[in-house]
Formats: C-alpha cells, structure tokens, sequence
C-alpha cells in the first residue's frame, strides 16, 4: 500500500475505490475539501473517479491536502488576512488558532497521519520516480514535504499537490480550452514548479509568513497521534509475520491493526493472484525485474512457492467512518498560494498490458529453444537465454557467463502447488519458471529470477 500511493499505481487506487465504494469515497471528498465538485449524482461516476474521472478546481484539491495537514480537520480557504481602515486601525484579523478550533473534522488524525507518512516517503516513490526525483527536497533539511503528482486523461491536465508542516501548495498545468499538452505529465509539469516554490517560501524571506498562530515556527515534523502504534509486518505482502519471514516496521491504526498473517489471502486475493500469475505465464515479457521478483516472492509466501493457499481466510472489513460536514467555509490556518482556474481532477496514467483472468495457473514451457542458448543483442543489451529444463547450476552460470546477475531463486515442490498446477514436467533440482521471459531484451546489468522444482 506504501508503494502503490507513493508511486501513484493505477490498479491500487481502483481497487481501494471498488472496496470503500463511490458514495462513500465521495462523501469523504466533500468532507474534505470539494464543495464545487463531484455533485452530478452518484449514477455519474463509477471506478474511473480513481483515475480522475470527476471534477475539481485546484483551490478546492489543495484544501483538500490542507485538511491532511491539518490532522484530518477542514478549515476552508481564506485569502483575508486582515483589513485597515486608512488610518491604519484594524477591521478584521484572521485569528489563526480560532479558525481551526472551528474547523469540522473530516477524518481521523491516525488516517491523516498514515497517509502523510506514505506521502513524505521519498524511498517509497523510486520505483516510480526513480532516486534523487524532482520531488526530493533536500534543500528544505530535516522538514518532509508530502505530495503527489498527477496526470489527467490525453495529457489535458497535470497537477502537483503537498504540504509541510506550515505550508500547502497547489499547482495546476494546462492549456485553456481542454487542448491536450504534448506528453507532459505532473513530474515534469507542475512539479519543478512546486518545488521552486516550495524551496522559496521556507526561506528566510518568508518567515514571519509561515510562523504558527503564537508568532513561532511550526515544528518541522508531522504530529505523530496518539492511536499510531508500530507494527512488524512481512515484507512481502504486508501482513503479520510468521516465522523465517524477511519484516519491516508499518504504521497503523491501533484500533484497525494488522488481522490476517501473511502467509494467508481472502478469497478476492486468490482470485486476483491467479489472475496475476496467468497474466505472468502469458505475457511475462512485459514484466520488470522488479515487478517479476515482486510476484514470486508474494506468490513463494502466501503458497509456499509459486501457488495459490487453499485455505483462504475472510475477515472482516473495518472501515473507519467519516462524517460529512456541512458546506459552510470556513479560514484556514494554512496558507495556500494562488491556483488557477477549475479543471478535472488527474492521476497519472500508468498503460498495462491485459490478459483474461484464467481459472488456473500452469507453468509451460517458454516458446523458443528447448536448451538455454545465450546470445548478445545487436544493440548492447542482452537477449534472455531460455532455461527452462536447465539444471539451477548450469542456469546459474549461463546468466552470469552473459554478465548478467542472479535473480531470485525460489524452490517450490509440486505439493506446494493447488490443483491444475503440474511442474513434473522437469526434474528435480531443474528451472521451470523465469523472468523476465525468453527472448526479452534487457540492459547488459540486468538479472534473471529462476524458479526451481525440488522434492
């Protein structure tokens, strides 16, 4: 879940919407910020609302940011700071810490936190962004800085949106009249100029601007709650660990805590890992090292190898509830810089290939030749040597023979495997599985992930 919001992963967002379901998700919007948006009745929006099928102005989004800032309370935006009389006397002064006692919350301060978390991971974002991203600000020190790009539909509209501690910044890029730009997308739209501005306001120029409500700068860190607990989770698939595992560190909630180990899945889990692997046999090519590795080791834990568990478990969804306040703006303690003009709500377009879930999940052998034969691509890469049938040993030194590394390696029995998957086709202690696929053309520093069958 870390990755999949920092990386702005299309099939999460959807799946998380199909769960929580379109009124609710809606709901939560108006809650949080869209006032204007959002209101043609629920008959209008389905799924692609996680995809930017809806509309917001960017005012309204970067509020929406905001009530993250603010712990999960909406405080609507305000661009009077104050008004004089001529002679210098006082009408009106936006009392900072007032506005935000009356704020009305929209979610919970664990939920909040939990996401700024995810939001201000710079690590979490590689795999998307890759490392030293534009969204890293260094220059900002030890202060994190929570934000998330985006990119509608036929590139009309990218957006960057974040916030730290005491500021939140919107940005909007596009051209007038809905004329699509020419591949320009968040990260290199808006987001070089959230940076820039970003990098200016926590200058010393503007200081005093930023200072909190008593004169004082906010604190660089966000406000961990009290209801955040840490937990060890598995590093594969995010649930609770069970012995011989590889863990890391997770927050959550310590009134929805982790509830299913994580060599378990629900039923909808299995059917989506089958799907999964199927989509894998059929179009491995399409993988990359990471995302092929990713697979095997989710499949090698919750299976005991390269399956599927044939005891799925269903516990019980716990969704937080979130009320719906009223429409009634009100000031906010955040600043928010001006934004242009309303424009549909964005996310960043990741294609994918697609394939028909099947039923069941059988390895086959690779099309091309029945023996590994490494060969060099013309243009410096390397082509994938087939190795189903090869001995590991031998696979093993033919993937480092053409300079490539060694993958994962995982050894999967066919008992591990559910009805329908049949490895006999190889011996013991030969490859049954690969990626990337045969014939794939990969960088002269690549690896191989081999899956053999033992006994």
């Amino acid at each position: 879940a870390r990755e999949a919001l920092a990386g702005s992963y299309n099939i999460p967002a959807v799946k998380t919407l199909d769960y929580t379901g379109v009124p609710s998700t809606i709901d939560l919007a108006h809650g949080m910020g869209i006032r204007t948006g959002l209101w043609r009745g629920l008959d209008f929006y389905g799924l692609a609302l996680a995809l930017g099928g809806g509309e917001v102005s960017p005012l309204e989004i970067t509020n929406t940011y905001a009530t993250l800032a603010n712990g999960g309370i909406f405080v609507g935006s305000n661009p009077i700071l104050e008004v004089n009389e001529p002679d210098g006397s006082q009408l009106y002064s936006l009392d900072r810490e007032q506005a935000l006692a009356r704020g009305q919350r929209a979610l919970s301060a664990e939920t909040s936190f939990m996401v700024t978390d995810v939001l201000a991971d710079d690590e979490a974002r590689w795999s998307t962004f890759g490392r030293d991203n534009i969204l890293e600000l260094p220059e900002l020190g030890d202060r994190p800085v929570a934000v998330k790009t985006g990119t509608s539909f036929d590139w009309l509209d990218n957006w960057t949106v974040g916030y730290s501690t005491d500021l939140v910044v919107g940005v909007w890029v596009g051209n007038p009249g809905s004329v699509p730009m020419r591949q320009l997308d968040g990260l290199t739209g808006a987001a070089p100029i959230f940076r820039d501005i970003m990098v200016a306001a926590h200058g010393p120029s503007f200081a005093d601007l930023l200072s909190g409500p008593d004169g004082n700068p906010d604190a660089a860190e966000f406000t961990r709650p009290d209801g955040i607990i840490e937990v060890d989770i598995c590093e594969a698939t995010g649930g609770l660990p069970v012995q011989g595992v590889d863990t890391r560190k997770e927050y959550a909630d310590q009134r929805h805590p982790p509830v299913t180990n994580c060599d378990q899945l629900t039923q909808a889990q299995v059917q989506d890992l089958r799907a999964a692997l199927q989509h894998f046999t059929d179009y491995g090519e399409l993988y990359t090292d990471e995302g092929a590795g990713s697979l095997m080791r989710y499949s090698a834990m919750v299976g005991g190898g390269m399956g599927i568990p044939d005891d799925p478990v269903e516990p019980t969804p716990t969704p937080s509830p979130t009320p719906t306040p009223t429409p009634t703006p009100t000031p906010t303690p955040t600043p928010v810089p001006p934004t242009p003009t309303p424009v549909p709500p964005t996310s960043t377009p990741v294609p994918r290939a697609t394939a028909t879930p099947q039923t069941t999940v059988t390895p086959v052998r690779p099309p091309g030749q029945a023996t590994p034969t490494p060969s060099d691509s013309d243009n410096g890469g390397v082509t994938v040597p087939n190795l189903f049938g090869a001995a590991e040993g031998t696979a093993i030194g033919i993937i480092e023979s053409l300079g490539l590394t060694v993958g994962d390696v995982i050894y999967i029995t066919q008992s591990d495997l559910p009805p329908g998957v049949n490895i006999t086709s190889v011996g013991v202690g030969e490859v049954f599985f690969q990626a990337p696929a045969p014939g794939t053309q990969v960088s002269s520093n690549g690896s191989i992930s081999i899956a053999v069958r033992a006994e």
